[in-house]
């Protein structure tokens, strides 16, 4: 069974501080990530998944961003199975999913 998912990602900046760049973790599946505000990718991480945007202009305290995205898995072969959707379709690894922030939690 194949992964297919689309979903958007509605964000507001709850600190006191404004933010300017975004941490973006995803895992290498196929995917698209579209941003509701200009940005530049700063950082493609191929290696480990994990992108970083700069954002034309910053996000002050109580602005929001959205951000769209897809995932698809890798195509599924007799020999490797790429999705992470079980055979009955009942559960999907939230892992598909991006995250914001660092990959494994904070650097050390």
């Amino acid at each position: 069974m194949d992964a297919d998912a689309s979903g958007t990602y509605s964000m507001v900046n709850k600190t006191s501080r404004t933010i300017d760049s975004l941490f973006l973790d995803h895992n290498d599946a196929i995917s698209t990530f579209e941003f509701d505000k200009e940005t530049d990718l700063v950082l493609e991480d191929t290696l480990y998944n994990f992108d970083i945007y700069r954002l034309k202009k910053p996000l002050y305290p109580g602005d929001s961003l959205k951000l769209s995205f897809s995932v698809k898995n890798k195509p599924n072969t007799i020999i490797r199975k790429n999705s992470t959707v079980v055979s009955n379709g009942t559960f999907i690894n939230n892992g598909l999913f991006p995250t914001f922030g660092y990959p494994g939690g904070e650097l050390r």
